[in-house]
C-alpha cells in the first residue's frame, strides 16, 4: 500500500525515515522501488534495541545514510555498542518553517494572568515558585503528551503552591504566535528553543542527557541540546536573573511578515549525494526477535497498549541490561 503511494514515473526516490522502528520500515520500501533510504532521527533519546538493530544501523553509517540533528546525537546512540569517531558523528539542522502561525487562540482568556508567566516542563520550577511566595505565576504548557497522566502529574506538583496557576493547551499544532508572546520566560529544549527565540522571547535551554540548563540561548548559549562548556547554573538561578532581577529582558522581534521562514535545505541533499552510490540493503528478515523481544511481544498482548507503557517504564532499567546480551 505504502509503494502505491509513489509515482512510477519517479527518476530518483529518497525515502527518509526519522525513527528507530520507522527506519527497518523505510529499508524495507526502499529495496522495493530501488530508493535511497535516508535515516535523519529527529528524537534525542533513541536507542538500539539488540544486536541485529545495531547491525543494521552500523550498515547505514558506514555507507553515510544515517544522520542525527546534533553532533553528539549518534553517538548516543551507539552508546555500549560502538564507539562512534568524530569523522562519523554526522549530523544537520532540522529545520521546520511552519511552527507559528498568526492565528488566535480561542482559549486565551482561560490563561490567568500573573506576575510572572512562564513555559516550562522541568519540576524546578516548582522549587522557584516556593522561595517566591509574594509573587504570582503562570505555567503555560504548549503542547501535550502521548501519556494522558502527564498533565495530572505536573499539576500535582503545585497543588500545595497558592502561588502558581497551571494552564495546558494540549496538542496543537500550528503554534498561535499570540500563544507564544505571553510568557515573560520559556524554559525549552532542541527546536523548540529556536521557536520562542525567534519571535525574541528569552528562552532556557535544558540539556538532554542531565536535564539541566545549559543556559540563555541566544545570551549565555548557542546550544539547544547538549552542553560543551557552559558553566552549571541552576535553573532557578537563571530565572531570578530574568524574573527577579531583571538582568535579562525579553527584545520581541516579532513582525506578521516574518511568518513564513524559508530555510535552504542543500545541506541536507548534498549529505545525500555524498553517501554510497550503489544501491545496497540491510536484510531486515536478518532482525530476528531477541529472547527479550518476546518477552516485550507477549507481555504487549497480556496488558494491552494501555497498560504495557507504564509496566514497560518500570521495568525499563532492567530490560535495556538484557538487551544489551
Amino acid at each position: 500500500s505504502i509503494c502505491n503511494l509513489i509515482p512510477d514515473d519517479c527518476t530518483e526516490i529518497i525515502i527518509e525515515s526519522q525513527t528507530v522502528i520507522c527506519a527497518s520500515w523505510g529499508e524495507l520500501i526502499a529495496k522495493r522501488v530501488n530508493a535511497k533510504h535516508f535515516i535523519f532521527l529527529l528524537s534525542e533519546h533513541q536507542y538500539l534495541r539488540n544486536k541485529n538493530i545495531f547491525n543494521f544501523f552500523k550498515f547505514k553509517l558506514d555507507r553515510k545514510e544515517l544522520v542525527g540533528i546534533e553532533k553528539k546525537s549518534l553517538s548516543l546512540l551507539f552508546d555500549g555498542w560502538y564507539n562512534i569517531s568524530e569523522m562519523e558523528s554526522y549530523f544537520l539542522t532540522a529545520h521546520c518553517t511552519n511552527v507559528l502561525e498568526d492565528i488566535s487562540y480561542p482559549k486565551l482568556s482561560q490563561i490567568s494572568q500573573s506576575d510572572y508567566t512562564m513555559v516550562e516542563t522541568m519540576k524546578q520550577v516548582a522549587k522557584f515558585v516556593k522561595l517566591h511566595q509574594h509573587k504570582s505565576f503562570t505555567l503555560l504548557l504548549i503542547g501535550g503528551s502521548s501519556d494522558k497522566n502527564a498533565g495530572e502529574v505536573i499539576k500535582s506538583l503545585f497543588k500545595s503552591t497558592n502561588n502558581v496557576k497551571v494552564f495546558i493547551t494540549g496538542l496543537i499544532y500550528p503554534v498561535p504566535v499570540e500563544l507564544v508572546l505571553i510568557p515573560d520566560v520559556f524554559v525549552s529544549t532542541a527546536g523548540s528553543c529556536i521557536v520562542s527565540n525567534s519571535v525574541g522571547k528569552l528562552t532556557i535551554s535544558i540539556d538532554n542527557n542531565d536535564f539541566k540548563p545549559i543556559g540563555i540561548y541566544g545570551k549565555t548559549t548557542d546550544n539547544i541540546l547538549f552542553r560543551s562548556n557552559e558553566p552549571d547554573v541552576s535553573l532557578n538561578e537563571l530565572l531570578d536573573s530574568i524574573l527577579i532581577r531583571r538582568i535579562f529582558k525579553s527584545e520581541i522581534s516579532y513582525r506578521k511578515k516574518d511568518l513564513p521562514l524559508n530555510y535552504d535545505y542543500s545541506d541536507h541533499l548534498e549529505f545525500v549525494r555524498r553517501s554510497d552510490i550503489l544501491k545496497e540493503y540491510f536484510d531486515i528478515s536478518k532482525a530476528k526477535l531477541s529472547f527479550i523481544d518476546w518477552i516485550e511481544k507477549i507481555g504487549l498482548l497480556l496488558f494491552g497498549r494501555a497498560l504495557y507503557p507504564k509496566v514497560g517504564r518500570l521495568l525499563s532499567p532492567i530490560w535495556m541490561k538484557l538487551k544489551r546480551k
